[in-house]
């Protein structure tokens, strides 16, 4: 599957200014953006057109002792407006 699925938690602005050596005292603010998520991952069932069903998506456990359920991004890399249908029966 070539996407992964991740949701929003908070959408971060930050202002940054980098100093290169120690006599410039101010430098001009740039502003960095990032997005805290919580990922999704597949839960391994067969899906996809030749198995005649969706994907099915599911939160990665912070208790699964990998580290990966949340992560940062850059808001220029994410696809937004990405409509998920829930399967309660699952």
């Amino acid at each position: 599957h070539p996407y992964w699925y991740a949701r929003v938690i908070k959408v971060f602005h930050i202002n940054v200014e980098c100093h290169e050596n120690n006599s410039v005292l101010y430098s001009c603010p740039m502003q960095i953006k990032f997005i805290f998520v919580w990922w999704f991952r597949q839960d391994g069932s067969r899906a996809g057109w030749a198995a005649k069903c969706l994907h099915r998506l599911k939160f990665f456990d912070s208790e699964d002792g990998t580290g990966d359920a949340y992560g940062f991004l850059d808001p220029d890399n994410v696809i937004h407006g990405v409509h998920l249908i829930l399967g309660f029966a699952y």
